[in-house]
């Protein structure tokens, strides 16, 4: 599979405090492993993101992302505030 960031992902990525870097991490090993597991609860999402996904990183940091086939494309992260508005 492959996988790409957005340039507002890395920057989003890069301010994050390193413990919730090292929840994405693992979150996202989770997520390529296993889609379905609950934790991460993955959905699709509606309005500016509509045709988006996302999943959890913790109980308010969320990853906005597209997903294809072969090709996985991550959008966005940060707080359901930050995202959501």
């Amino acid at each position: 599979m492959q996988i790409g960031r957005s340039r507002r992902f890395d920057k989003q990525y890069k301010k994050l405090p390193k413990k919730i870097q090292q929840q994405f991490d693992t979150r996202f090993r989770m997520y390529l492993t296993n889609k379905h597991n609950p934790l991460l609860n993955v959905h699709p999402l509606s309005g500016k993101y509509r045709d988006h996904q996302n999943f959890n990183v913790n109980a308010d940091v969320r990853v906005v992302f597209l997903r294809d086939q072969n090709k996985l494309y991550l959008v966005a992260i940060g707080s359901h505030s930050e995202l959501y508005g």
